[in-house]
């Protein structure tokens, strides 16, 4: 990636952290999985097995975590092995200030899918999140032991975010022309509902078919997004 288009990049993220809150889409659970690959051995992300996730963040591209108030504290509270996730910081607490500075769904996504499966007696630590060709969408890779168990938790993972987002909706006040837009359930008046959660994630074959570039480094390390992940 070009110097120019990196600094535009981050200039748009930070842009996104400090945005009013008027001036974004209305706060909805949009975080939903569009496809699922299991990675059973070496492969272009990883020399390492590995479950991608094709997410996309609909509204949520416009809420990053410091955007919403209690998120950052009461998932922790539900998954206090976070503190352990060192991510670009690489040191205990590195994925905590990462969550409090600003970051994007898709990367917390991992980080939680990591965690659920250390809680069901795994150990793998590595991960990372990338940008995909389309605008608001995210390959989330990371790491599994055992290959259903690494399933479950991303989609578990993807479950418990969308929950915590409903719940920060009644934390933040919204310009009163969105509110109006929401019917007295919050949800937008033009919602419709959206395929069932709890449809089984579809596993396939090993294969690349990716353009984003991968890191090097992901196959190394503990508990990690490598370089700048959203």
């Amino acid at each position: 990636m070009s110097d120019s288009r990196m600094e535009t990049r981050v200039e748009r993220d930070e842009d996104a952290k400090h945005e009013p809150v008027a001036n974004k889409p209305p706060l909805s659970p949009d975080l939903k999985i569009l496809e699922s690959q299991v990675l059973r051995g070496p492969n272009y992300w990883s020399y390492e097995p590995a479950i991608r996730l094709l997410v996309d963040l609909g509204s949520l591209e416009h809420w990053p975590s410091n955007t919403l108030p209690k998120f950052t504290d009461v998932l922790v509270g539900l998954l206090p092995g976070l503190h352990d996730h060192g991510c670009s910081l690489h040191r205990p607490g590195g994925f905590i200030e990462r969550l409090r500075d600003g970051t994007w769904m898709g990367h917390v996504a991992e980080h939680v899918a990591l965690e659920l499966q250390r809680e069901a007696g795994g150990s793998t630590t590595r991960g990372k999140t990338r940008r995909a060709g389309t605008p608001g969408q995210y390959n989330v890779v990371y790491g599994y032991s055992e290959e259903q168990v690494g399933l479950a938790a991303g989609k578990l993972a993807v479950r418990l975010l969308n929950h915590l987002v409903q719940a920060n909706r009644r934390s933040i006040s919204l310009p009163s022309w969105k509110a109006s837009s929401c019917s007295p359930t919050g949800q937008p008046s033009d919602h419709r509902p959206r395929p069932s959660s709890t449809r089984p994630l579809a596993a396939t074959s090993p294969t690349s078919g990716s353009t984003t570039n991968p890191s090097s480094n992901w196959a190394r390390g503990s508990i990690s997004s490598g370089s700048v992940p959203r």
